[in-house]
């Protein structure tokens, strides 16, 4: 009996592990989440990189602009008081015109300045953003990594286990492995516990005393009086 029911213990210790496992197998991160959030971040990189490149043709753009505009007026200076405009209506136009270039220079500044603080914090942002592409992608890649090994390391063992828990079978006896059966549907999947310091490790309910001298050489199964599980004590 005492082998019988080692046999037995084996046999819910490997419907518990292949359970764990296959439990385990399904619910492992394969990293589609991951990926999901790298290409959210991918994209989002993209439309930023877009609008650093706009803001810095903008800024190049107004930077033309400028120069073209400072080079005017200092075309318009010269030839107004270059000593070649005898005419004063002709210098009042020419006066006016350069305070008309002053003007737009000095708006073509201000809008420049503000272009330059718009490129150097879109840079930043890109810069972060590189970042958390790079942080996105190596957590990916880890995620990924551990999917593949922990995959073949369950099947390996799920193969193991599943052979042999189709050889018990064949060396329990059919009544005892009825027995087992029937309890493992109705007992939360686990018909076979082991007593540890005096309680069935089922339940955790004090096994009666006279139960741990029987259990060493069995005669009999013996079932705890709470949960009616069969208690054995492992080799």
């Amino acid at each position: 009996m005492k082998e019988q029911l080692q046999l037995l213990y084996e046999l819910q210790q490997i419907d518990t592990q292949i359970q764990a496992d296959e439990t385990e197998l399904a619910e492992l991160d394969d990293g589609s989440s991951a990926e999901q959030a790298l290409a959210q971040e991918e994209q989002l990189y993209q439309q930023m990189q877009q609008d650093l490149a706009a803001t810095q043709a903008q800024l190049h753009d107004k930077e033309l602009q400028l120069q073209g505009t400072e080079d005017d007026r200092e075309s318009k200076w010269s030839q107004a008081y270059g000593g070649r405009v005898s005419d004063p209506k002709e210098l009042q136009a020419l006066e006016q015109k350069i305070a008309e270039l002053d003007r737009r220079k000095d708006q073509l500044e201000e809008e420049t300045l503000r272009l330059m603080d718009d490129v150097e914090t879109k840079q930043q942002a890109v810069a972060d953003n590189e970042a958390q592409v790079h942080q996105l992608r190596e957590k990916l890649q880890s995620i990924q990594q551990n999917y593949r090994t922990r995959t073949e390391q369950l099947v390996a063992e799920l193969t193991g286990l599943r052979q042999r828990r189709e050889q018990l079978p064949q060396q329990i006896s059919p009544s005892l492995l009825q027995q087992y059966e029937q309890l493992h549907q109705r007992s939360n999947n686990l018909a076979v516990v082991a007593v540890v310091n005096g309680a069935c490790s089922g339940c955790h309910t004090s096994v009666p005393s006279n139960y741990v001298t029987r259990l060493e050489n069995p005669t009999e199964v013996l079932k705890c009086e709470s949960c009616r599980r069969i208690l054995v004590i492992p080799d």
